[in-house]
């Protein structure tokens, strides 16, 4: 942990809680930049204030169930209440859900990195998967059309991509972060983790249009000639 910026009696003002205002400010004023033209201003903020009340209500959850006590704050909590919270909204509000999935994913990571940063030199591996995760994206969104096994070509491959991504980080991580509660040996995290990325290749699979018959993989029937 870097040392505090400001003392004044108790209260310290520390790189940490500097950052967390400025991701603040910064991703609410870059979301909206980038839906004002689509839609209104009102309901943007709104759907700002949503998704971080639903991630904060998800990290101190998940915080409380891995760590046995409340007040601990969770990645993954935050990372399943915030998807689900910006799904529910964009099927009410019938906003593009894979369009806007494809944008947060790497802006999450740019705040993932900022954190990491944040919190000091000791959380290098997290720099690492979030600097990782900022070129790994931003090669998938600049170039997924050009991906012949993607053949749809939708918009959405970004972040699906990055919510594999953020599992097999989550996955690593754990293995080495001071967690107190384990289920059959692997956090909650962990098995958290492991079904949603079952489940998002799925839904890779799904998104690129491909189909089960048309691989090369698929069992072929014998043809039956009649008499």
């Amino acid at each position: 942990m870097w040392p505090a910026i400001v003392h004044l009696g108790k209260f310290q003002i520390t790189w940490w809680w500097l950052y967390v205002l400025t991701a603040l400010v910064s991703s609410s004023f870059l979301i909206w930049r980038r839906l004002r033209e689509d839609y209104p201003d009102e309901e943007i903020f709104t759907f700002n204030v949503f998704v971080l009340a639903a991630g904060i209500a998800g990290a101190l959850a998940a915080g409380w169930l891995e760590r046995g006590y409340f007040g601990a704050f969770s990645g993954w909590g935050m990372f399943v209440t915030g998807t689900a919270a910006i799904w529910q909204w964009c099927k009410r509000k019938k906003w593009d859900f894979w369009d806007l999935s494809d944008y947060l994913a790497v802006l999450s990571m740019w705040l993932w990195l900022l954190g990491s940063l944040a919190l000091g030199p000791e959380r290098k591996l997290d720099m690492g998967f979030a600097a990782g995760g900022i070129i790994i994206l931003s090669g998938v969104k600049n170039n997924y059309r050009k991906f012949r096994w993607y053949k749809s070509g939708k918009v959405g491959l970004t972040g699906l991509i990055g919510v594999l991504y953020f599992c097999a980080a989550e996955i690593s991580v754990a293995m080495l972060s001071p967690i107190k509660v384990y289920w059959g040996g692997l956090t909650a995290g962990q098995w958290i983790s492991s079904w949603t990325a079952a489940f998002t290749l799925v839904g890779i699979y799904i998104r690129a249009g491909r189909k089960p018959r048309e691989e090369w993989w698929w069992p072929v029937k014998n043809k039956i000639y009649g008499s």
